[in-house]
């Protein structure tokens, strides 16, 4: 699943979609037929997300370095990161939830606004490669320092192992996944991006649902220490003062 072609992204963005993808499957295949056995699945992925055309083989192709000379210039009244602010409604509990999502991994500069960040959400999806053990390394330190920022409070985290497609570069086994999600309380999740949304798709929802059960839970506490708090308040105003009094009815002859 890739950016759609008629989402709010700059053209310059979805324009490069389609090629980066042909570079990329190019640069991966070692001769064409290796290439048509793999392109099919990201075509599909590509009419899915409504780019039309075909992909072809590219051999030894090198990215083109000349860039276009702006010839005025441009002001954008975009706020800070609104192109990296994805946001969705989805019917949960027969409720109609708003999530924003907050991509931070694509930008080095966001990660001076961590903590502000993590401030900000209520819930956290950690993302590693299968294919690249270096992305998965800091998986365990991000967890602590959520977990840090967010004490005394728990927090839903999911870890998502991407790229499971590629099985032949695995470098990372399930079983690790599994077990640092184990160690610390949160959910883990095996996709592929590639190959269908709908995995990916499930890790959001299964954040958003121990959010709503949370919500949920903190307010049924909150009534019940209300509940009790009244009762007491009841019991020290009959102390101080005694029982109130109930009016008789009187009879009259």
């Amino acid at each position: 699943m890739y950016v759609n072609a008629n989402s709010n992204h700059p053209p310059t963005i979805t324009k490069q979609i389609p090629t980066s993808v042909q570079t990329r499957i190019s640069s991966l295949s070692s001769n064409e037929e290796k290439f048509k056995i793999a392109a099919p699945v990201y075509k599909e992925a590509l009419n899915n997300s409504g780019y039309h055309g075909d992909i072809e083989f590219a051999q030894n192709q090198k990215p083109n370095k000349t860039r276009k000379k702006r010839q005025r210039n441009v002001t954008w009244f975009n706020p800070p990161y609104s192109n990296l602010l994805y946001k969705q409604t989805v019917l949960q509990h027969d409720m109609q939830m708003n999530m924003e999502v907050l991509d931070t991994c694509t930008r080095v500069d966001l990660k001076k606004n961590r903590d502000e960040h993590i401030r900000w959400g209520n819930g956290f999806v950690l993302a590693y490669s299968v294919c690249n053990r270096e992305t998965f390394r800091p998986i365990e330190g991000q967890i602590r320092h959520l977990q840090r920022c967010k004490s005394p409070c728990s927090v839903p985290i999911a870890i998502v192992a991407n790229m499971v497609d590629l099985e032949h570069r695995r470098e990372v086994n399930p079983e690790e996944g599994r077990d640092l999600a184990e160690e610390y309380g949160c959910h883990f999740f095996e996709v592929s991006a590639a190959e269908g949304s709908m995995d990916v798709r499930e890790a959001f929802l299964t954040i958003l649902r121990e959010l709503h059960e949370s919500k949920k839970t903190n307010l049924q506490m909150k009534r019940r220490r209300s509940s009790v708090t009244r009762n007491v308040a009841n019991k020290v105003m009959q102390a101080v003062f005694g029982s109130p009094r109930r009016s008789r009815k009187i009879s009259l002859p």
